[in-house]
């Protein structure tokens, strides 16, 4: 049963009192297309388990892509839906939730039905509490880290940090980054009550222990794990609550040090790791708090790390720019500038030489030093445009041309700048260079705009015409056809693109053929419906059933019902023993 059939139905709410459920239209603005469609299998693969009401909470597990399930939540107000929750990596408005509401609403006498949680506990004494509580360790011994940690959180005593400490690690240490965040986010959330009743010192501890057993656990194996960097964004969580902790709390000099010790900590793993954003703002807090005093001892750790770091290297690089920051921050320019000058990378210094408008000294010690790098060149080409120099720029950009194979990124800024300021001559020479070293529709249009205001486009047309042919080129051919709107040109060159790359040109010119070639556009978009089917998955049989929906729209079009009535019969009778295609077919009226 699609989609469409299920919109119909009058649904049964009555297991289900109260619940100001969403219908599946608001539930696909809420999710997004791409993660309703995925919830919507999910629901009908029976994904959803054990889902239960407690109140206005909606429970329950679903299984994905990982071993265990995924815990989902669902809380609703008087306004609908206050607040949805996923264990699964995505975050957000996952196709999970998705699902569990499509239960709610299709299957609401599989919904078992319970008073709130509170309600429950309420009627029980304290005995009957701690009974419960050994008999549910008892079932999970996991359970006990998890009580110990809370106990240790509760508003108005003192906590015991090396039991927090301990359960922060527990989590780090675990091979499930997703229960990992959880278990992580459930003390953040612990912190936050903390500190919403001024307990500063208390919930800045917790914070040092989230952000302490990422920093000391993220290494490459973990990285690795967490693909969604659901754990980094929950070490730059942590950075946000110690930063709350540091502007509104007024912590003991010791402690200040040690939280500002573990936020420096943090940043050298986000330096060690390349930059994949660990740790949010864990420097700009830094320069922010830290004072004269207390940077004194940072620097020390940061000058040490630089005695590990190679020369050059980028890690040199963003480790001189911390101690640089600080200064900067604090006015103190000069030393900020005599800091690079004795410690910085080549490229730290050109681009200080720049600033401190010493050009000739910047250009030679860039082509010494950073030719290498056509990056780097390219932007310090650009710094010495903004500060005036754009003769030397391009001067230096030329001085890495002069050989065989020149980099792409040269030519085209020399292109631009010679159009820019006057020279459309040598403009049109690095577009045309640049274009036979990297054949691109994109290159064709910028060297056509160049010719076209010398008068000689012609001529240039023709020799990149013949010179891709020559050179076998017939994809590029293909391209140029379509943005110069000769779609015939087009169906004539692709039977000449190589194999390999043929079918990256099926569907873009099946479009372009469409309104005044649809026998052709006709026949391609069968081509690409059937290797669709060959690939073998439940994608590609929905990709495929798209274009045969486009094949049955262009026979309706050009009246011949009876053929695609031939056509998708014998399809159907080829692959008989698909039913995943036959499915996607008969969900789509094929």
């Amino acid at each position: 049963m699609d989609n469409k059939s299920h919109r119909k139905n009058k649904l049964d709410k009555s297991r289900i009192p109260n619940l100001p459920l969403p219908g599946e239209e608001e539930i696909r603005e809420l999710a997004g297309e791409a993660s309703f469609q995925r919830g919507w299998q999910y629901f009908r693969n029976g994904a959803v388990l054990d889902p239960a009401v407690y109140g206005w909470e909606l429970r329950a597990r679903c299984a994905g892509s990982r071993y265990e399930p995924y815990n989902v939540r669902v809380v609703f107000g008087e306004g609908g839906i206050a607040a949805a929750s996923c264990t699964c990596p995505r975050g957000g408005f996952c196709k999970h939730i998705v699902a569990l509401l499509l239960t709610c609403l299709h299957q609401p006498d599989s919904i078992r039905s319970y008073p709130p949680l509170k309600e429950i506990l309420a009627d029980l004494s304290k005995e009957q509490l701690v009974t419960l509580v050994e008999s549910l360790v008892d079932r999970e011994p996991a359970l006990l880290s998890a009580i110990q940690a809370a106990a240790a959180l509760v508003p108005g005593k003192r906590i015991d940090e090396g039991i927090v400490n301990r359960e922060a690690r527990r989590a780090v240490a675990s091979e499930d980054p997703d229960m990992a965040a959880v278990t992580l986010r459930g003390m953040l959330k612990d912190a936050g009550r903390l500190s919403g009743v001024g307990e500063w010192e208390e919930a800045g501890a917790v914070y040092q222990a989230v952000l302490d057993a990422l920093t000391e656990g993220y290494d490459d194996l973990l990285l690795q794990m967490d693909e969604e960097g659901e754990l980094a964004a929950v070490a730059g969580e942590a950075v946000k609550g110690l930063r709350s902790c540091l502007s509104a709390g007024q912590p003991a000099p010791a402690v200040r040090r040690s939280w500002l010790a573990s936020l420096l900590e943090a940043v050298l793993r986000e330096i060690d790791l390349g930059g994949i954003g660990f740790a949010g703002p864990a420097e700009k807090v830094l320069l922010e708090h830290a004072t004269e005093e207390e940077w004194a001892f940072l620097e020390e750790r940061v000058r040490t790390a630089l005695e590990e770091s190679g020369d050059g290297s980028w890690r040199q690089e963003k480790l001189v720019g911390l101690l640089v920051n600080w200064r900067e921050v604090h006015g103190r320019q000069e030393e900020a500038a005599a800091l690079v000058r004795e410690l910085g990378t080549p490229e730290q210094k050109v681009f200080l030489l720049i600033a401190e408008g010493k050009v000739e000294q910047a250009v030679e010690l860039a082509k010494k030093e950073l030719g290498h790098l056509p990056g780097v060149m390219i932007r310090v080409a650009d710094e010495l445009i903004s500060a005036g120099a754009g003769p030397q720029a391009a001067a230096l950009l030329e001085s890495q041309v002069r050989g065989d194979n020149p980099h792409w990124g040269y030519l085209e800024w020399l292109a631009a700048y010679h159009q820019k300021h006057g020279d459309p001559v040598v403009s049109l020479a690095c577009r045309r260079k640049l274009f036979f070293a990297q054949p691109t529709v994109k290159g064709y249009v910028k060297l056509r705009k160049a010719a076209v205001s010398l008068g000689v486009w012609e001529a240039a047309r023709q020799e990149v015409l013949s010179t891709l042919e020559k050179d076998g080129r017939f994809g590029v051919l293909v391209d140029i056809a379509l943005e110069e709107k000769d779609v015939a040109r087009a169906l004539e060159l692709l039977p000449r693109v190589e194999v390999w790359n043929r079918q990256n040109y099926l569907l873009k010119v099946a479009g372009a053929a469409k309104d005044n070639h649809p026998e052709e556009a006709l026949k391609l978009y069968r081509d690409l419906a059937e290797e669709a089917i060959g690939r073998r998955k439940r994608t590609s049989y929905q990709e495929a059933a798209g274009y045969l929906k486009k094949v049955r729209a262009l026979h309706e079009r050009l009246g011949t019902g009876e053929a695609w009535n031939r056509y998708i019969t014998g399809l159907r009778s080829k692959y008989a023993r698909y039913p995943a295609l036959l499915e996607e077919l008969a969900a789509r009226g094929l």
